[in-house]
């Protein structure tokens, strides 16, 4: 039971981090085509 959920907090851990990490890339991302934009105009 220990091992289950020392596993299971590692997942939950690793699965945050990848969502922030995907989330802060894809933001980024948009962030620069607005700013491209924005001086394009």
């Amino acid at each position: 039971m220990h091992f289950d959920l020392i596993t299971g907090t590692i997942l939950v851990v690793g699965l945050v981090i990848a969502g922030l990490l995907y989330v802060g890339l894809h933001t980024d991302l948009v962030g620069d085509v607005s700013e491209r934009e924005k001086e394009e105009k």
